[in-house]
């Protein structure tokens, strides 16, 4: 999980007017129970390769760059379309 994912599911708790302290526990949890994964200037520039070759959004990219660079191989998103394939160099990662 990248640091980027638990500050998006801060915000969206955070604007669905969950309690802070409910918020800084469950990201405790999400800390304690899953690997981190910090964005790296590497990522960064994986991220815009990604976005103009799949067009999708700039967070979204970022999001894919991280699960890429951090070998991930299944990614669940809101937002992509469903079983769709992300390749690059580490291998694909497909969207459920």
């Amino acid at each position: 999980m990248s640091t980027q994912v638990l500050s998006e599911y801060y915000a969206s708790l955070l604007k669905n007017k969950v309690d802070d302290k409910i918020i800084q526990e469950n990201i405790g949890l999400l800390i304690k129970n899953h690997e981190i994964c910090l964005i790296t200037i590497l990522i960064i520039q994986l991220t815009h390769q990604i976005k103009l070759k799949y067009r999708v959004s700039y967070w979204d990219s970022l999001i894919l760059a991280t699960a890429l660079e951090n070998q991930c191989t299944q990614l669940y998103s809101e937002d992509m379309q469903h079983k769709q394939i992300i390749e690059a160099r580490v291998g694909p990662i497909s969207v459920a």
